[in-house]
């Protein structure tokens, strides 16, 4: 993976620059984090969503039918 950069808009103007070492780590910090809250969050949603579904197939329903009768 190539270095992340940083784009700075200024008027019309578009430039590229690499980071600084304290951008980069700070980066390299929120993407931990990012990635592990999304390890953490998206089985929880999956497992929710599946949960949901089950319950539509249940019914017979479909999820636009479910929010036309609940309005």
């Amino acid at each position: 993976m190539s270095e992340p950069k940083v784009v700075v808009v200024e008027g019309d103007s578009i430039t590229e620059r690499a980071m600084t070492a304290e951008e980069l780590a700070q980066f390299e910090k929120d993407k931990a984090f990012n990635e592990s809250f999304n390890a953490e969050i998206m089985p929880k949603e999956e497992a929710a969503q599946k949960a949901k579904q089950s319950i539509l197939d249940k019914l017979g329903l479909t999820e636009n039918e479910v929010k036309v009768l609940l309005g």
